[in-house]
């Protein structure tokens, strides 16, 4: 049997802010201009898993058992939070969403099996993508766009990309 996929979408919102602790407030300014200052987003995140289809249950996973998890793991850790204040960014480490899409992927594929865990598609705003599929993390545009109306059903288009 070939792989079946599935996708769930989570928010969560979170501040930071770009700036290198040994660098000063005009260099920092230079380097990363209005990302130097705290800001926020409401961040957008998908989370895809694979697997074979349980002959049982019918599904590859419980969605409701990857919502937990996913709550547990991220939600609870980054909703409403000061990224640059986490301990995964301690010592200099910017919180980019390179580099928070990264460290999601780290804390999600114990918790979900590395065979399973298949792909993060985190917006950070609107019109900006990244993705972590290992060994990657790809920057792309828009920011999802849903078909099919509101519920479960809907699926959203691929972001068009450059690849």
């Amino acid at each position: 049997m070939s792989p079946v996929y599935a996708t769930r979408r989570f928010t969560f919102s979170a501040a930071h802010r770009y700036a290198r602790p040994g660098w000063s407030a005009a260099e920092n300014r230079r380097h990363y201009g209005g990302l130097a200052a705290v800001h926020g987003h409401n961040y957008t995140l998908e989370v895809t898993i694979r697997g074979e289809v349980d002959a049982r249950t019918g599904m590859v996973m419980d969605l409701a058992e990857l919502k937990r998890v996913v709550a547990e793991t991220v939600l609870d850790r980054f909703d409403h939070a000061y990224l640059n204040e986490d301990p995964s960014f301690e010592g200099g480490a910017i919180p980019t969403a390179e580099n928070l899409v990264r460290l999601i992927w780290e804390l999600l594929q114990p918790k979900l099996g590395a065979d399973r865990l298949w792909r993060l598609r985190l917006w950070e705003a609107r019109g900006l993508l990244r993705m972590s599929h290992p060994p990657l993390a790809i920057a792309t545009y828009p920011r999802p766009r849903v078909v099919g109306g509101l519920g479960g059903g809907a699926t959203p288009l691929p972001p068009k990309v450059d690849q």
